[in-house]
């Protein structure tokens, strides 16, 4: 069966779904691998192996997903290997170059300096 996948930050060991007094009986979530801090730890799980009635979306945002969590539940190791269908790293978000384009201070065109265009091999502009 086919769910939502959810991704919370964990170390992959079953003392991450651990529930603390803040969390109020609910783990948080997120829809998208995005959501979670870059270069940390995370763990994917399809709602469709939760237990059903386990699991709701936040109100204020979609994208925030709070799993019902009993103690005994989620501490028993084979309970947690058998939900989780991915781990990984949340990968650096791309570097973003200042300014854009190629470092000439253009957007990254082709350049029109001397009638000939720097674009393509064999692309060039007709010069007056």
């Amino acid at each position: 069966m086919v769910g939502l996948i959810i991704y919370r930050e964990a170390k992959w060991n079953p003392a991450d779904w651990k529930l603390r007094t803040i969390d109020e009986g609910e783990l948080s979530f997120y829809t998208s691998v995005g959501r979670l801090k870059p270069g940390e730890r995370y763990v994917a799980v399809n709602t469709a192996d939760l237990p059903p009635g386990s699991y709701r979306t936040d109100p204020s945002d979609p994208e925030h997903v709070f799993v019902k969590a009993s103690e005994n539940q989620y501490a028993n190791r084979d309970f947690y290997k058998s939900i989780q269908i991915e781990t990984g790293i949340v990968p650096e978000p791309p570097a973003q170059i200042e300014g854009g384009g190629n470092g000439r201070g253009d957007a990254g065109g082709p350049s029109t300096e001397g009638g000939i265009g720097e674009g393509h091999p064999g692309e060039h502009e007709l010069v007056d």
